[in-house]
């Protein structure tokens, strides 16, 4: 069942690491930004770039990929952590893009 190798996973991750990274080095230092300056446009600034990033893991089709998955044919053991690793952090994203939204919102004004 499923999409059983390494370089499927791999490809993936590679793919997926181009996207977030530089968003998330992007999203930290407007993060650090609202925290230093604690500007409403650095709040503003931030929440947007957090919703974004999040956006990527909230993806369905990326998810049910990563689901359907299996990681016990894989022969690289690095590669099955990388899936454990992807699998998780989509996991916890899978909301609706609206309750993704208020969650950020509300996590910056806390």
């Amino acid at each position: 069942m499923g999409t059983h190798s390494d370089e499927s996973i791999r490809e993936f991750a590679t793919r997926h690491t181009q996207e977030a990274e530089p968003l998330h080095a992007e999203t930290v230092a407007a993060q650090w930004e609202f925290a230093t300056t604690g500007s409403a446009e650095a709040m503003q600034r931030a929440a947007e770039l957090e919703k974004r990033y999040r956006a990527i893991y909230a993806r369905t089709d990326e998810y049910d990929f990563l689901r359907k998955t299996s990681p016990e044919k894989f022969t690289d053991p690095v590669m099955r952590r990388m899936h454990r690793i992807l699998l998780n952090a989509y996991t916890r994203h899978q909301m609706p893009p609206e309750a993704l939204a208020a969650l950020v919102d509300r996590e910056k004004q806390v």
